[in-house]
């Protein structure tokens, strides 16, 4: 049976729901977490974010037993990018233990991803 583009559409809306957080669940998801956790701050007007945003639904797939990983929409959720300094997009955050310990800005692969990941 072949599945619709609507159905499609719909399927990978509810992927990045899952993976989207905000300034008020921020403290509960990423700073409370007892793992570690990947925040990707982006711009709905990034490019660079939406070619990227596969491989941060492929990373917690893959990954999520280990890890937690996140979106934060920067124009919707200004006062933790304001707080994380992120003065671009797409910028990747890794938290451990509550703390920002790793920050990468621009396109990155999954494989340098995983290396960040790696390198703690």
């Amino acid at each position: 049976m072949e599945v619709s583009l609507v159905e499609s559409k719909k399927k990978n809306e509810k992927k990045r729901n899952k993976l989207e957080i905000t300034d008020k669940d921020f403290k509960d998801k990423v700073l409370e977490s007892s793992k570690t956790v990947l925040v990707m701050f982006w711009g709905s007007w990034c490019p660079v974010c939406k070619r990227s945003q596969p491989m941060i639904e492929e990373l917690s797939i893959e990954k999520g037993k280990d890890i937690e990983v996140f979106t934060l929409n920067i124009d919707r959720n200004p006062h933790m990018a304001t707080h994380y300094d992120v003065m671009g997009t797409p910028n990747f955050c890794i938290f451990k233990n509550g703390k920002l310990v790793v920050r990468r800005f621009g396109a990155q692969s999954t494989k340098q991803i995983l290396e960040m990941l790696e390198n703690l």
